[in-house]
């Protein structure tokens, strides 16, 4: 199943006062959900990675992920606003953590390991197109080889 990372896939993974330090860094005037650019740059970056090996097929929504790789995500979202920001911990867990997601980053883009694949009807197809040839009919009387 491909999803879209959520506000709940990030909390899973960090604490609540990361929570609040993010958001409050993070709002700009007027700005409803801070972490959305964020997901969406992730979201992008994972799917290049998935869309380099042949063998992989795209969900049509931009916004999503397989559900396999939405945790691998979170682990390098949470590493990126860590740094960002100077805040929350960086215990040995995490950086083992965020080694195994870059590590996974880097596979799915060889193909180590293979995506779960968007189901039938979600996959789309792009058409190929037949190249148009538009050439004269061959005529090979005497009457055409003047100059021969």
């Amino acid at each position: 199943m491909w999803r879209q990372i959520t506000e709940d896939d990030l909390r899973s993974c960090i604490n609540s006062a990361e929570e609040a330090a993010f958001r409050t860094k993070l709002l700009a005037e007027g700005q409803n959900d801070p972490f959305a650019q964020v997901f969406q740059q992730f979201t992008g970056t994972f799917r290049d990675a998935i869309r380099s090996h042949s063998a992989n097929k795209l969900d049509p929504d931009p916004a999503t992920l397989p559900e396999g790789a939405i945790t691998q995500a979170v682990i390098l979202i949470r590493q990126r606003l860590c740094g960002r920001f100077n805040v929350g911990e960086q215990t040995e867990t995490r950086r083992d953590e965020f080694k195994e997601a870059s590590a996974y980053l880097k596979g799915i883009a060889k193909g180590d390991p293979l995506v779960e694949q968007p189901s039938a009807e979600e996959i789309t197809q792009t058409p190929v197109l037949a190249p148009a040839v538009n050439e004269s009919p061959r005529r090979d009387g005497w009457r055409n080889q003047d100059g021969i």
